[in-house]
């Protein structure tokens, strides 16, 4: 994952929709090909790989022209994205962790998040909420796509110390 033209990875910074479908289709290493774009990604740096994510049933726009490139990324999106990606089924003995906001999760994502969490992908925070429309850090977004990959056994053991 590449940091910004001054040389900061800036962790803090909320990640855009475009940022991490671009870093998804990188790791999973398919082309970022010309395809059918969303009529909000036409001209976007980022529109070949979310035309690439799109064709491989990794991500869905907000409806059929838009896909809100520029948007930050929610939690629930990120984990349905990885889910997509890595092609997730839900752990046969898993970690299974009820969020104390479970009813906050959109009825869309909620298996997404039920198969992230029996893998240990995302775990909630403190006091038991996963927090959905909470916008992801580029932090967060890396943690969570190392910890995807180690699940599908590309990367080794990862500790978020």
């Amino acid at each position: 994952m590449a940091g910004y033209p001054d040389g900061t990875f800036q962790p803090d910074r909320p990640m855009t929709r475009a940022e991490f479908v671009a870093l998804v289709v990188k790791v999973l290493g398919l082309d970022a090909v010309d395809g059918e774009p969303f009529a909000d990604t036409i001209g976007h740096w980022a529109q070949d790989a979310i035309a690439a994510a799109h064709r491989q049933g990794i991500v869905e726009g907000y409806d059929g022209d838009t896909f809100g490139p520029d948007d930050p990324l929610l939690r629930e999106q990120m984990v349905a994205i990885v889910v997509k990606a890595f092609g997730l089924r839900e752990a046969e003995e898993g970690r299974m962790v009820p969020f104390t906001d479970e009813e906050a999760i959109s009825v869309w994502a909620r298996e997404a998040v039920r198969i992230a969490a029996s893998h240990g992908i995302v775990m909630g925070y403190e006091d038991g909420a996963f927090r959905p429309q909470r916008p992801v850090t580029r932090a967060e977004a890396v943690t969570i796509l190392a910890r995807a990959l180690q699940t599908v056994s590309l990367l080794p053991p990862f500790d978020s110390a």
